[in-house]
């Protein structure tokens, strides 16, 4: 067993576009959904119906289409943009951070955007396609009231709205450019000088875009590393030679290399009258000690003579907007390339340079996101080999080549065999026959020297526990809000105090560079959990919630299904358990009845046979919340990386958030449209038979139906075709390589590209 993890460890690393992948212990589509869509959309699958109409779609077509599908969900920009607004390591205000932190309006919310609403890339696309003072516009005005031929877009949009069109283009440059104006406009008090201003920012900045810290590099760099002085035993692996001196030039971490890298982020030009790219002034507002200053200066005012040096910008006088020019440069060269590190001799430039630490430190956080560990220790290298060629695996084989794709690397990791494993205690015993099997890519701090005679797995190999970990906070207050329908935290920022502040401290949330978060669940972080959703109880301010409506329905239920047997409270409990944690079982894993006894005790000791109708309402209602409390509070809510591979089959009792699908059918075809997009195929909802049905299999011609919303479930369902938003099909010019040796591409992928505006293959729905 040990020499096939070895085997598959040593192909993946000479060949050309393979990952570094474990032997294959899948847990089955059931599991994979469950896993899949909190990572996506920030929620639990909504019970058994979305968890089954998923999976038989991810068997009919593939996960990779199913992914895509679900990217095309409106949870996913808000969900995501979330996540990104902590990668980007935005500034919440804080005792520490004096006023380099993140202005309300600028990273709150939307503004040019409803909840909901698509621009189709749009806003992204413009910025992606024009300097920051509007040059190289485009011909023909832009869809969508953002004009062209050169003129700015007015001061109506922020930098949440420039995250959600990204997204929807499916590019994460425009980002990382754009985000240089706020991040240079907060140097913090005791900053406006120009050394200490320089110094913060040109800091953060080679930890947020370069991943690295320079006050390590004097030990560790891509020359060599104080970690490699052990004969025979290499621990420090770069992820890509020649890159670091190209960027930052010799001696890292010197204090000259420091000022020169360092000189671009010049505070002085703060305080002018532009805008770049016409953003909204909040994103171009700082602070003076003691005094608000506002927008930017297009040249800095009175040049600094210190040198500068950074990728391509080099002389006195540089600023914030030479850094943009030169890391556009770069990720416009490396765009839609090949680079192919392992059988190549790559050459870089200095910009292109710079671009690709910023692609393997964005290919790393999605990483992290998704499996909660990082491909680098602190200083910022892989340990080991298996994670340095995951790290240039994703880098070079999704995000570059895919023209810095967030959806190809989401894609990749969640339909990879690290995604999906089955737990320890149910693996096939053909497949491996210890627990410890895994690539050391998760903890490579397990390994011993390779002089030892220890040949045990667990000295060679992570266990299979280590993929699981917990969720990020915002993921787990954002699902348990969408369950119950209760409303969630302010979209990106909580206040500098308060019970709010308080909670999100503990939870482990990023807040600033002096408290950057945990995804590890401490005392604390459980505590805090428990002490806010122990008992599942309604916010402050709030109506009815999703336990209201629970409560309502089951008392309800017998005068409305005459023709079935009586509701029982053993009913309640699986659509409970079921909707909370996607498991509509008791006693499957444990001996029998001690999960039941354990659930009665909840309910103030009724059993689990006793009729709803002879339950007080008031008991009911305590009983489930209480349960609510345990579920939300247990593993399965809160830890990611394992799910069982039987989940029952849903419960009698099915109920809903208002304005969400329910029945199997409604849910069918509330997800098919995103389906037929990701896949090309035009599908069809079997509700009788809870089967989607590939279409284009059955050779039919089809009519062109009249489809008018659903409007009950039961009956034969029609939808319309909302209308789709018009993208501009102009490729983006990008321009030639400057050096890189290009590989050809392999044949294309039989799932066709992500595209949120294409329709679906046909005009008509039919319904079987």
């Amino acid at each position: 067993m040990l020499r096939t993890a070895t085997a598959t460890v040593a192909f993946c690393l000479f060949a050309l576009g393979c990952m570094p992948e474990p032997t294959t212990d899948d847990n089955g589509n059931s599991s994979w959904v469950q896993q899949m869509v909190p990572e996506l959309l920030g929620r639990k699958s909504r019970g058994w119906e979305e968890t089954d109409v998923l999976a038989k779609a991810a068997g009919l077509l593939g996960r990779t289409a199913v992914t895509r599908a679900v990217t095309l969900d409106p949870d996913f920009a808000v969900n995501w943009s979330e996540i990104l607004v902590d990668h980007l390591q935005v500034q919440r205000a804080d005792l520490f951070a004096a006023n380099r932190t993140a202005n309300t309006q600028c990273w709150g919310g939307p503004m040019a955007f409803e909840e909901g609403e698509s621009d189709g890339g749009q806003l992204a696309l413009w910025v992606d396609k024009h300097h920051p003072d509007g040059s190289n516009a485009p011909v023909e005005p832009i869809p969508g009231g953002l004009p062209g031929a050169g003129n700015l877009p007015s001061h109506d949009w922020n930098m949440i709205d420039l995250i959600r069109s990204s997204l929807e283009l499916d590019d994460l440059g425009p980002i990382y450019l754009s985000h240089l104006i706020p991040f240079q406009m907060h140097p913090g008090y005791q900053s406006d000088s120009r050394p200490a201003g320089r110094e913060r920012i040109g800091t953060a900045f080679d930890k947020l875009y370069l991943g690295r810290n320079q006050s390590c590099m004097g030990c560790h760099n891509e020359n060599y590393s104080l970690s490699d002085n052990i004969p025979g035993w290499h621990r420090t692996y770069e992820p890509f030679p020649v890159t670091e001196a190209k960027v930052l030039e010799e001696p890292f971490g010197s204090e000259s290399t420091l000022v020169s890298s360092h000189a671009p982020f010049d505070p002085e030009i703060r305080g002018g009258d532009f805008y770049p790219w016409g953003i909204d002034p909040s994103c171009v507002r700082g602070k003076k000690v003691g005094a608000s200053i506002e927008g930017m200066h297009p040249n800095t005012p009175n040049p600094d003579p210190v040198e500068a040096k950074l990728a391509s910008i080099t002389g006195t006088g540089r600023n914030i907007l030479d850094v943009e020019a030169a890391l556009r440069q770069g990720i416009e060269e490396l765009s839609g390339e090949s680079l192919a590190s392992y059988t190549n001799d790559v050459d870089f430039t200095e910009d292109q340079a710079m671009a690709y630490m910023l692609a393997l430190n964005i290919s790393n956080n999605v990483w992290e996101q998704i499996m909660g560990e990082r491909l680098t220790i602190p200083h910022g290298y892989s340990r080991n080999i298996p994670q340095r060629g995951m790290l240039r695996y994703l880098t070079e084989e999704k995000l570059l080549r895919n023209n810095w794709s967030l959806g190809s690397l989401l894609e990749a990791i969640l339909t990879s065999d690290w995604f999906n494993r089955t737990a320890p205690y149910a693996a096939n015993d053909a497949v491996h026959d210890s627990p410890y099997h895994l690539p050391m890519l998760l903890d490579p701090w397990l390994a011993v020297h390779p002089g030892e005679t220890d040949a045990a797995p667990e000295t060679r190999f992570n266990g299979q526990g280590r993929v699981v970990h917990r969720y990020a906070p915002r993921v787990l207050v954002r699902s348990l809000a969408k369950a119950l329908g209760h409303e969630t935290l302010p979209p990106h920022l909580v206040s500098n105090s308060g019970t709010e502040r308080a909670f999100a401290e503990n939870m482990g949330q990023y807040i600033n560079d002096y408290r950057p978060g945990t995804r590890s669940m401490d005392f604390v972080a459980a505590m805090s959990w428990f002490d806010r959703h122990g008992a599942c109880q309604t916010p402050v301010g709030q109506g009815e919630d999703w336990i209201d409506t629970l409560r309502d329905a089951a008392m309800d239920w017998d005068d409305n299904h005459p023709e079935e047997p009586p509701l029982l409270l053993r009913d309640v409990a699986l659509t409970l358990k079921d909707w909370l944690i996607g498991e509509a079982t008791l006693d499957a894993d444990l001996p029998e009845g001690t999960e039941t006894t354990t659930v009665e005790a909840l309910f103030d000791g009724y059993s689990l046979d006793t009729l709803v109708a002879d339950i007080a309402p008031g008991d009911l209602e305590d009983g489930a919340r209480q349960y609510c409390g345990a579920l939300v509070s247990s593993p399965q809510f809160v830890l990611a990386g394992i799910r069982p591979a039987e989940i029952g089959e849903g419960s009698r009792l099915r109920v809903c958030n208002p304005g969400e699908p329910c029945t199997w059918a409604e849910t069918c075809e509330a997800w098919i449209e995103h389906l037929e997009a990701a896949s090309g195929k035009q599908l069809a909802c079997l509700p009788n038979s809870r089967t989607v049905l590939d279409l284009d299999s059955l050779n039919l011609d089809l009519p062109n139906l009249d489809r008018p919303e659903f409007t009950q479930p039961g009956v034969d369902l029609h939808r319309t075709d909302p209308g789709h938003t018009e993208v501009d099909p102009t490729p983006i010019d990008r321009g030639p390589p400057a050096s890189v040796e290009i590989q050809p591409a392999p044949a294309p992928s039989p799932v066709p590209p992500r595209d949120p505006a294409t329709p679906a293959n046909g005009t008509g729905r039919l319904t079987l």
